[in-house]
């Protein structure tokens, strides 16, 4: 029996001999085919910072992409009620400056009217329609008056309201 073994390795050491170069190409082929069936690919994952292979990576990629994501919806949102508080500031400095010049108009009105009485009184024309002049452009202005406290209350309620209904939203 070890002759037959012995003149088998005989045989195949004598045909690597005669083919070496496609002997070494074939134990070559089979060296690198096992490196790529048994070796998986790896690299630091964006997460972990470990080793990891490219199912891995791709579920670390996954989660991070998710919660930025989430993180960008909720920045979104706080930035909606953030534009929502600038407009609203807006809104009120806008009812603020026409509501003083409303009543600084008022108060010119009042000025002159009191000076043309005054004048008139003066001179001495008060005259019954003079009166009934200034008696009607008293009661305009202070209809103009009561009528901008009234949009001031308004204005009052609806900006409470928006303010109540954005707090529960939020």
């Amino acid at each position: 029996m070890k002759d037959w073994l012995h003149n088998l390795l005989k045989r195949i050491e004598s045909a690597i001999d005669h083919n070496r170069w496609t002997a070494l190409a074939a134990v070559l082929w089979l060296v690198f085919s096992g490196i790529l069936i048994g070796c998986n690919a790896t690299t630091i994952g964006p997460v972990s910072g470990q080793k990891v292979s490219r199912q891995r990576f791709d579920v670390e990629v996954g989660a991070a992409t998710s919660a930025l994501k989430a993180e960008q919806i909720q920045l979104l949102a706080r930035m909606d009620e953030h534009n929502e508080k600038i407009a609203a500031l807006n809104a009120a400095v806008e009812l603020g400056y026409e509501d003083l010049e409303r009543q600084e108009k008022m108060r010119a009105q009042l000025v002159e009217l009191a000076a043309g009485l005054a004048t008139s009184a003066i001179a001495g024309q008060v005259t019954p329609g003079a009166i009934a002049n200034a008696i009607v452009t008293a009661g305009s202005i202070l209809g103009v008056i009561g009528v901008a406290v009234d949009n001031r209350r308004k204005d009052g309620k609806i900006n409470a309201l928006k303010a109540e209904r954005i707090a529960t939203t939020a």
